[in-house]
């Protein structure tokens, strides 16, 4: 017999000891529990760390005989540690009872209920509504009722008016692994209620939430628009703002409104009397013709930059305006 079975064959003796009382059962269990030499326990510092996972229930201190240490529950003992988890005690927050794990005080003095529900597979005690999914392997919030299980996703998706397994697209993804693009927190088992992107990748509903309030349209991870944008609003502003005209300087080809767009290079720049700034040039085809142009019959290309839309993965050259760039292919202004 192996260290956790003399351990837990201690625990049973000592409990179905009839000739001892309530407060001499806890105290023999305790010195068990807590005998350094026997337990060679190397972790003891997580005593007094309040539990944020389940705060509700009325139990603490759990001994997991895997790694000889104590956690609040089982999920912070998952946070640490990355193995599969061998509950093998737990004490009562209301008498310090030490116990097997059940939802119920083992002790006729105290005799409290942990919480309101309790799994014994996954050991969680909490006042949520909590179903045990099979597939998934974990517990998950809400009913047999309110839950589906996709098994393409390999996951459960709460039952609702707009949502149910009828209508479920699934997203040809598992979710078993996956992460937040924005919390970084993992989605299969996470609490919180989670959905695909358009471009696939996984967020929590509240943290989609989030970046929408703060005006965020995008993926964390890829940059593609996580919903459909409307981009009619954006194009009607720079349509109706456009940028200023370029600065014509010496050396620059240009085109020539009162030449039919003939191209000329601009040799000298001068102002008259009236301190109107005049343009001297030359034709590229006709060299050794000359002129005085005055800045409105010139035509100077608006700057271009090469963009990259985010959502279509391809590459434009566009004229630079400083609302934004409209993919030509797409039409999307998720661009950098």
């Amino acid at each position: 017999m192996n260290f956790e079975n003399n351990i837990r064959e201690a625990i049973r003796k000592i409990n179905n000891n009839k000739s001892l009382t309530s407060n001499q059962k806890n105290m023999e269990i305790q010195k068990l529990m807590y005998n350094k030499k026997q337990h060679n326990i190397s972790d003891m510092n997580n005593y007094d760390k309040p539990c944020l996972h389940y705060p509700s229930k009325l139990c603490k201190l759990f001994y997991f005989s895997c790694c000889n240490s104590f956690y609040n529950c089982m999920r912070c003992h998952n946070e640490v540690d990355n193995h599969n988890p061998s509950l093998e005690a737990i004490k009562c927050s209301t008498c310090e009872y030490i116990q097997p794990a059940s939802n119920k005080c083992l002790n006729i003095e105290c005799n409290i209920i942990f919480d309101v529900n309790y799994c014994e597979k996954c050991y969680i005690w909490t006042n949520k509504e909590i179903y045990h999914c099979e597939k998934c392997g974990i517990c998950r919030i809400g009913t047999k009722e309110t839950l589906f299980h996709c098994n393409k996703c390999d996951m459960c998706f709460n039952n609702n008016n707009s949502l149910n397994k009828d209508t479920h697209t699934c997203a040809n993804i598992t979710y078993r692994d996956k992460i937040c693009s924005y919390c970084m927190d993992n989605i299969y088992t996470s609490q919180d209620s989670s959905l695909p992107l358009r471009c696939g990748h996984i967020v929590h509903q509240l943290c989609m939430n989030n970046a929408i309030r703060s005006n965020e349209y995008r993926c964390a991870t890829c940059r593609k628009t996580m919903y459909t944008v409307n981009w009619s609003l954006l194009k009607e502003m720079i349509s109706s703002q456009p940028m200023p005209l370029e600065e014509i300087k010496e050396g620059d080809i240009v085109k020539c409104k009162i030449m039919y767009n003939k191209e000329v290079q601009i040799t000298k720049i001068k102002n008259n009397y009236k301190q109107v700034i005049l343009y001297e040039a030359q034709f590229l085809d006709m060299p050794y013709i000359k002129g005085i142009f005055h800045r409105d019959s010139l035509i100077k290309e608006r700057k271009k930059i090469e963009i990259y839309c985010n959502d279509c993965d391809t590459k434009s050259i566009v004229e630079f305006h400083y609302g934004g760039h409209e993919c030509k292919k797409c039409g999307s202004f998720n661009t950098g």
